[in-house]
């Protein structure tokens, strides 16, 4: 089972609203051009042109990528590729895995 409500709700008990698009298993998209990838099962974007494409990831606010596995992207801009990893702020990003990115931050490194 799945919901859309003026968008598109393609994985199995997913959400998606307000013109969003639902591709991974249990997850949420709501906002403008936000979606999860058909891979990312338990995953949620908000806000606008958000991706969250990992597994269990989620991207808040505005042009933010959570992309890899348990991985967060908040702010405005940022780019969450590593596994645990953790964005903030605007035009930060976190390429190591479990490794953090704040604002203007490149955090390429492993626990970095």
């Amino acid at each position: 089972y799945s919901l859309a409500w003026t968008s598109t709700s393609n994985g199995d008990y997913s959400l998606a609203m307000l013109g969003a698009t639902t591709d991974g298993e249990e997850s949420i998209a709501m906002g403008e051009s936000s979606s999860t990838g058909s891979g990312a099962e338990n995953a949620v974007a908000i806000g606008y042109g958000n991706t969250a494409n990992g597994s269990h990831s989620n991207a808040f606010g505005d042009g933010n990528q959570a992309t890899g596995i348990s991985s967060t992207a908040l702010g405005s801009n940022t780019v969450s590729s590593g596994q645990g990893s953790l964005t903030a702020g605007t035009y930060a990003v976190a390429s190591g895995n479990y490794s953090m990115g704040l604002t203007g931050g490149n955090a390429t490194g492993a626990y970095s």
